[in-house]
């Protein structure tokens, strides 16, 4: 047998004589065995009120990081529609200054407000793209750090 910790019963039903040899290097009584288990627990009883508090804790950063995830993507998905539009106003302008070239029908002053609006939009389609990749940043993140909770 190989070594281990192991219990030993006997018992019969009737008067037998039995020999049992037991080498070991370390008893315990039962009384020493359940005081320590009893002592234990206690311990972890002790504990309990903590490590629910902290179980709580972590539900609740979960809770908003993931209240957190949700507002993010509304944010997206609202500069990924503004963005869009700003593209197609810049695209709309454009092909009407490409269409002028040919046909000259618009004015001067026509022409030049149609081109600060192509260079305003294009700005704002810029700064749409720097805060969509920001927030798509800031979602990965969120992400990230719930899996990381949620491991816990």
């Amino acid at each position: 047998i190989q070594p281990g910790r192991f219990e030993l019963h006997v018992t019969t039903a009737s008067s037998t004589t039995y020999d049992v040899e037991v080498t070991a290097r370390l008893g315990r009584s039962v009384q020493d065995a359940v005081g320590e288990a009893v002592a234990a627990a206690k311990a972890k009883a002790r504990r309990l009120p903590e490590v629910e508090a902290e179980v709580q804790a972590l539900e609740q950063s979960v809770r908003l990081a993931q209240r957190k995830q949700e507002v993010c993507q509304r944010l997206v998905k609202t500069i990924e529609r503004r963005a869009v539009a700003f593209e197609s106003e810049r695209t709309r302008l454009q092909d009407l200054l490409a269409d002028d070239d040919a046909l000259d029908e618009m004015t001067e002053r026509q022409i030049r407000r149609a081109e600060r609006k192509v260079q305003v939009l294009e700005g704002r389609i810029t700064q749409a793209s720097k805060i969509l990749a920001s927030r798509r940043t800031e979602l990965q993140d969120i992400a990230d750090g719930t899996r990381e909770l949620e491991k816990t």
